[in-house]
């Protein structure tokens, strides 16, 4: 789950940072993410925290928002019937671009609060509504469904791995259990053979 608090990072470039939970596009899974929120409106996000202040390298971030396009930011008990990974829906928003609608999870409802807060501070920052979608992109450099797909392939990999062990533990449990049946079938024939052979020579004695 996202982590509860924000890091204080002491670089004038960057506003906000912390850890938040986002869905995929393409899969629709939920993963953790190092989200941070730059003064020129980008959002970037990072697959882990880079250590130490928390600044990460130029270049490694796996998406970018640009919150300067944001049309609103939503919280998570204004958008009924959505399944959010966790029980509190107050530490979830959502945050409404032209072309992709972003779901995230805080670690705790205040956190939640901050991000909405100063996102929304920047939202319309170029302009004075918001935008209709034109002149640009509101996500860029998003690589991360690339990344999707491969954690795909790697379940479905893991998958079929767990059900060829299943399977041929079956075949060994089933393969044990024709074991005891003949054993035990193999005893009983020789039971009844030493009794027919007993009671032959009762009767030969008589």
């Amino acid at each position: 789950m996202a982590d509860a608090g924000a890091a204080q990072v002491d670089d004038p470039r960057i506003l906000h940072t912390g850890f938040l939970v986002k869905q995929g596009k393409i899969f629709r899974n939920w993963k953790n993410r190092w989200f941070v929120l730059y003064s020129d409106g980008k959002l970037r996000y990072f697959k882990k925290h880079p250590g130490g202040t928390g600044v990460p390298q130029v270049g490694t971030h796996a998406g970018t928002l640009d919150v300067t396009r944001v049309q609103k930011t939503s919280k998570g008990e204004d958008i009924p019937g959505f399944k959010w990974p966790c029980s509190d829906v107050r530490s979830c928003f959502a945050v409404v671009l032209p072309h992709r609608t972003y779901y995230l999870v805080c670690g705790h409802v205040d956190e939640a609060l901050d991000w909405q807060k100063i996102i929304g501070a920047l939202a319309f920052t170029e302009g004075d509504g918001p935008s209709d979608g034109g002149g640009g992109s509101d996500v860029s450099d998003d690589s991360e469904d690339d990344e999707e797909e491969d954690d795909s392939g790697s379940a479905m990999t893991m998958l079929s791995a767990a059900l060829q062990a299943n399977s041929e533990a079956g075949f060994q449990r089933s393969e044990s259990v024709m074991r005891v049946r003949l054993d035990t079938h193999c005893s009983s024939m020789l039971k009844r053979e030493s009794e027919l052979v007993a009671e032959a020579e009762r009767r030969g004695d008589k």
